[in-house]
């Protein structure tokens, strides 16, 4: 996915985080009935904030490479994709499941 030395630069450094917040994300799920909702919501507002900068980003600074990207090796770019949201689709079912597991807990559901 690279040229003469250039390579999609964005989302290696906005990837960077993945290293940690992975294993946080699923740690996080395997306890998400012991409460806590306030750390997922935490971790839902880091999603956003990386997808935000990181869109800022591509656009900014890679206008047309993810796309390019997309066109020379689907298979990576899918890959990638999927790994970056990976994490972020964990941390909200972390967060549903705390707060539906709570509602269940509470008499009449209130």
């Amino acid at each position: 996915m690279s040229k003469t030395g250039d390579g999609w630069i964005g989302p290696a450094a906005w990837s960077l985080p993945l290293v940690a917040l992975y294993p946080i994300a699923l740690v996080r799920f395997g306890r998400s009935r012991l409460g806590g909702t306030k750390a997922d919501a935490a971790m839902l507002l880091m999603a956003v904030t990386l997808d935000v900068l990181l869109a800022y980003n591509i656009e900014r600074q890679e206008p047309g490479y993810f796309a390019m990207a997309w066109d020379l090796a689907p298979s990576l770019a899918s890959t990638w994709f999927v790994l970056w949201m990976g994490w972020q689709l964990i941390a909200l079912a972390t967060l549903i499941r705390a707060l539906f597991g709570r509602a269940a807990e509470l008499p009449n559901g209130c």
